[in-house]
């Protein structure tokens, strides 16, 4: 029926026409969200999102703003009534303590990148796709919604990832598409993103220095040494890694290969989007 009335162009009068300019920017950014991540974020296809409450955002410690622990409200059963407003609620991915977890256990994941992997996948049974679903209905959410819960979710899933990308040699497959999915992220901020006084002193550059520094012995690795379709993938992941460093460069003016050299760090910090994509969000 509905095929019918737009073959009659019965909807022209009350609809307007779709910015196809806009369709592959929008299939970049959300590419790896599916009806099931939807489920897993607690908002489910067709229900109206709300941003959610700015001081039930975690850190990546897993701690609330006010410094209380939110474990309790990230582990909630959120009660479903069709038509009633949802924020949505995001995994326990990136944290640092995570609930129910041994001392031991989570000093090992402090200081064993593997493990922080392997439980970060984990979450979602292996399946690295489902992971950035994740990340890009977080991202999303902030940039359309303003959602504090969702950018603190996307800082902290990116910074983990960042971090860890030492052990980016066993999970080529996650981080070449990361690394794909960050840069469309990255098109998203105004030019001044690294030097407005407002956004300048962020989390992100740090951690891309970290990203660069982490990578680098398996970027400088000869590709031959992994040997067959390994060894392709090694080549993909590292063009699409320099790729990054080149956009970084070209867009922001920032030279991550050299801010390595100088060591780096991460911290958090605000963040800006242009107003092209995000209507001009300031946090």
């Amino acid at each position: 029926r509905y095929k019918a009335g737009v073959a009659r162009h019965d909807f022209d009068a009350t609809t307007g026409p779709y910015p196809l300019e806009s369709h592959q920017k929008w299939r970049r950014l959300s590419g790896h969200i599916t009806e099931a991540t939807l489920e897993g974020c607690g908002i489910p296809a067709g229900t109206r999102v709300v941003p959610g409450d700015p001081d039930a955002a975690l850190d990546g410690k897993g701690k609330k703003h006010d410094g209380s622990d939110g474990a309790d409200a990230a582990a909630a059963v959120v009660p479903f009534f069709p038509g009633i407003a949802r924020a949505p609620v995001f995994s326990s991915i990136a944290q640092r303590a995570p609930r129910g977890m041994s001392p031991a256990d989570v000093t090992r994941l402090h200081h064993d990148t593997g493990a922080r992997l392997a439980y970060a996948l984990g979450l979602f049974r292996g399946d690295w796709r489902a992971l950035l679903g994740e990340v890009q209905v977080a991202f999303v959410l902030f940039l359309l919604i303003g959602s504090m819960a969702a950018l603190e979710h996307w800082k902290s899933v990116v910074n983990m990832l960042c971090a860890n990308a030492g052990e980016m040699h066993a999970h080529l497959e996650l981080y070449k598409a990361f690394l794909a999915t960050l840069t469309h992220q990255l098109e998203c901020a105004s030019s001044d993103f690294f030097t407005d006084e407002i956004s300048a002193d962020n989390f992100l550059r740090p951690a891309l220095v970290k990203l660069v520094q982490e990578a680098r012995p398996m970027a400088e690795q000869k590709t031959a040494d992994t040997g067959g379709s390994g060894g392709l993938l090694v080549e993909e992941v590292t063009r699409r890694l320099k790729g990054i460093q080149r956009f970084v460069h070209r867009r922001f003016g920032v030279s991550l290969a050299e801010d390595a050299t100088g060591g780096g760090g991460t911290c958090d910090g605000a963040t800006e989007m242009s107003d092209e994509a995000a209507g001009s969000n300031h946090l």
